[in-house]
């Protein structure tokens, strides 16, 4: 809200569960987990990622983007 955008219309990069369940339930259009403190690539699917990345370097923002055109969801995904 304080960025004057719709969550659906904006991204989540969270390093943990709770993180990216938080995100999947504020309805978010891309969820994006970081693989550290113990969580894998498994879990953070299971709570709601739709991209998971082994460190912020992975990606860079253009692809961020081009991901979140492309992977928009509905605004309700809780």
């Amino acid at each position: 809200r304080m960025l004057g955008t719709h969550p659906a219309r904006a991204a989540v990069i969270a390093g943990t569960s709770a993180g990216v369940r938080a995100a999947c339930r504020g309805g978010f259009g891309l969820v994006v987990g970081v693989r550290r403190d113990g969580a894998g690539e498994a879990e953070l699917r299971r709570h709601g990622a739709d991209r998971v990345l082994s460190g912020l370097d992975a990606v860079g923002l253009d692809v961020m983007i081009e991901e979140l055109i492309r992977c928009r969801r509905p605004a309700s995904r809780a």
